[in-house]
């Protein structure tokens, strides 16, 4: 049996918190390479940064373009004849349930990640517009802690009833009497 091989592939996303161009920057600096050569990987599209290495290149691939802000995500590759790679290439019917999987036709789970929260995913973002913005150089901000209400709304006080007989239930408690299901 053959050494099952990997694509490593980036869309274009990166961390939480990293700046793209200084991304593309490490990324040229890590190729050895121009930052025109980079700017394509940017595009929001599907491009395989390394084909058809083993896991252990694969890991290697990986750690460097993490440490630089990238995601990446990890691919059997299309080209490796292993015969475990063929295997989970093959499509589930909705005919196949975790009842009736034998080791022919059930699934591996994939070492795969989410990638970090605030991250844009969107593989094809469209373009927005540049919008003009009327002139804003007259707001100011109030002071923290002012009251920025012109004219607030009065409300009387009310008079709030003896509480003193009222305790809290047991941590855990069950408050309802007759709970529906």
């Amino acid at each position: 049996m053959r050494e099952a091989l990997f694509d490593v592939v980036f869309f274009g996303i990166l961390q939480a918190g990293k700046d793209k161009n200084t991304a593309m920057n490490n990324m040229a600096q890590l190729f050895k390479t121009d930052l025109t050569h980079i700017k394509h990987f940017f595009s929001g599209n599907r491009k395989v940064i390394k084909h058809n290495i083993n896991a252990a290149a694969a890991e290697k691939y990986i750690g460097a373009l993490e440490n630089i802000g990238l995601v990446v995500k990890l691919e059997a590759s299309s080209d490796s004849t292993d015969a475990e790679s063929d295997r989970l290439a093959q499509p589930v019917t909705d005919k196949t349930t975790a009842s009736n999987r034998t080791p022919e036709n059930h699934i591996t789970p994939v070492n795969a990640t989410l990638a970090p929260p605030g991250v844009d995913i969107i593989e094809n973002p469209q373009p927005v517009l540049a919008q003009k913005i009327a002139d804003i150089s007259t707001i100011t901000l109030a002071e923290t802690g002012a009251d920025i209400l012109v004219h607030p709304v009065q409300q009387k006080k009310q008079k709030i009833a003896d509480i003193s007989q009222l305790s809290l239930a047991e941590v855990g408690s069950d408050l309802l009497e007759k709970p529906t299901s």
